[in-house]
């Protein structure tokens, strides 16, 4: 253990001190005294050195074992593995150091931890490594909300910061860091401490104006506030919730917005459809069976510019056909082809999305809104086939809380019986939670705003 190795070793180090002192003194005693000291502080590092022989093999296959347990724990996530790889390469160097700075210590406490402070440095490494084994929890409402906001490593770092601070206070009170004590009396109100520190700065940053450079996601965003207004006031007027959980901005919070980016989707995107200019020559179709009846037609063309492409046709969840630009075919159970003449009449088109303006979403300008075009899209095209009472219950499974659902609409089936809403359910939440999440409104108080009903309270 660093902590146990450090406590040892500035014990080594304040015994130099010591000496050193005694030293400028004019009396022989004080001479034989810093004799002493200095003999009792080779012994400190000799003791230090036959503890990190002993840790290397009693203790080294449990950091091993912990190492190897980061990323099951987090599901292989990228930021699990890098963990791994810095708590592999700091266990490997700290096992290494504990012995050579101890071995040093025997023969020149005063260069290794006077000048040198080479415990110091190898207690900072022993912070960052516990810190890669640390974990932020389940947050209680609404932080839980930011938990996916948190940098991992800066808040890592957080720790160890705050961590050597403490340790610091300690020592000057106390001149030895208690050991016993360490993971209550330091790690754990540093780890308290950094992930305060860390949601506040994420507040924080909700907080600052933001300059969005891209016209199209400013279009889009423009929308979003009155949105979640518009989704706040229907679900409290509906008894889905009452006015107080609506404006703690918890409670209700998710489910305002899955109902406001719908209703954002809907409002500010429209489909259109994009006539490719193709030669008259030839086309050839290979229709593909995917599974569950389910056919992709694919069309390969050649434009009037020369250029050849392949316009993939495929149904979604109610029946209608996308049709998208595709430079992978896809796996099926079987396919065929033919090659025919295009015929007279017939149209190759794609399904494009636009703003109420006309402008097409693509290109820079769309601020990330173009990798998401055919989700988009497919969304539109599940609404668009959707009925006004589809369209309805849709808006209350976007609550996502069965409990409220089955007291407010006690007729709904289950949503995985409903085929096209589920996949339309899906698809809202994954743009939310992956696009809408990362570009909320920048000011705090239009959100405060939005989530204000004074309307219910003037009502009553």
């Amino acid at each position: 253990m660093t902590v146990g190795i450090y406590e040892i070793q500035s014990e080594a180090a304040r015994l130099c001190s010591d000496a050193e002192q005694a030293f400028v003194e004019p009396y022989a005693l004080s001479k034989v005294e810093a004799v002493a000291d200095l003999a009792v502080a080779r012994l400190f590092s000799l003791v230090a050195c036959a503890k990190s022989f002993a840790d290397t093999v009693f203790v080294l296959w449990r950091r091993a074992v912990k190492i190897i347990a980061i990323p099951f724990l987090d599901f292989f996530s990228l930021n699990s593995v890098v963990r791994s790889v810095i708590a592999t390469v700091l266990g490997v160097t700290l096992t290494g150091l504990r012995i050579v700075s101890s071995l040093a210590g025997v023969i020149s406490p005063e260069l290794t931890y006077g000048v040198l402070r080479l415990h110091r440095f190898l207690l900072r490494l022993g912070l960052i490594y516990r810190s890669q084994f640390s974990y932020v929890g389940t947050l209680p409402p609404p932080l839980n909300q930011l938990e996916g906001r948190i940098n991992d490593q800066r808040w890592r770092w957080g720790i160890v910061t705050n961590a050597l601070e403490r340790i610091d206070d300690v020592e000057v009170h106390h001149r030895l860091l208690p050991r016993e004590g360490f993971g209550i009396d330091v790690w754990s109100p540093a780890e308290r401490h950094a992930l305060a520190e860390e949601l506040t700065f994420i507040v924080e940053e909700f907080g600052r104006p933001v300059q969005v450079p891209h016209p199209i996601l400013e279009e889009f965003q423009k929308s979003l506030p009155a949105n979640f207004h518009s989704a706040a006031l229907e679900l409290c007027r509906q008894g889905m919730y009452t006015k107080d959980e609506v404006e703690d901005m918890g409670t209700a919070f998710l489910a305002v917005m899955y109902r406001a980016t719908y209703k954002s989707i809907v409002a500010s995107f429209r489909l259109i459809d994009r006539e490719l200019s193709v030669q008259r020559d030839e086309i050839i179709l290979t229709r593909i069976q995917v599974g569950d009846g389910q056919r992709v037609v694919l069309k390969d063309v050649r434009l009037e510019d020369g250029r050849q492409l392949t316009v993939k046709e495929e149904p979604v969840r109610n029946g209608a056909i996308m049709r998208s630009v595709t430079l992978v075919s896809p796996i099926g159970i079987s396919h065929s082809s033919e090659r025919r003449a295009l015929q007279e009449g017939e149209r190759v088109c794609l399904d494009d999305l636009v703003l109420a303006d006309g402008r097409r979403v693509e290109g820079t300008g769309a601020g990330g809104l173009e990798d998401w075009k055919s989700q988009l899209i497919e969304i539109l095209l599940l609404c668009r086939g959707m009925s006004a009472a589809d369209l309805f219950d849709l808006s209350f499974y976007l609550c996502n809380d069965e409990e409220r659902l089955a007291r407010a609409r006690a007729d709904l089936p289950m949503l995985s019986a409903r085929p096209a809403l589920d996949r339309c359910f899906k698809l809202i939440v994954e743009f939310y939670t992956t696009f809408v999440a990362h570009h909320m409104p920048s000011s705090a108080t239009a959100m405060q705003e939005a989530f204000s009903l004074p309307e219910i309270a003037n009502a009553e």
